[in-house]
């Protein structure tokens, strides 16, 4: 895809008719499914189904989970 193909679907989605989010919706569903059984005001969100994406990790936080499989595998 080329940048001025991304800027028209971004165009698109901003002005015209937003793309769907399948995770947006499964999270709308799953929150209205549980949200009889919850106590009053403690009903989930839908964004507490949303995946969160991890903060990039430091170099030592790399060496140290590298660490872990290493004594898992027995290396």
């Amino acid at each position: 895809m080329t940048s001025g193909e991304l800027a028209e679907w971004m165009a698109f989605d901003l002005y015209h008719q937003p793309l769907s989010n399948p995770w947006r919706q499964t999270g709308v569903i799953a929150s209205a499914v549980i949200a009889p059984h919850c106590g009053k005001g403690k009903a989930p969100k839908p964004d507490d189904f949303m995946p969160v994406a991890r903060l990039p990790q430091s170099p030592e936080d790399m060496a140290a989970e590298l660490a872990k499989l290493k004594t898992l595998t027995g290396g």
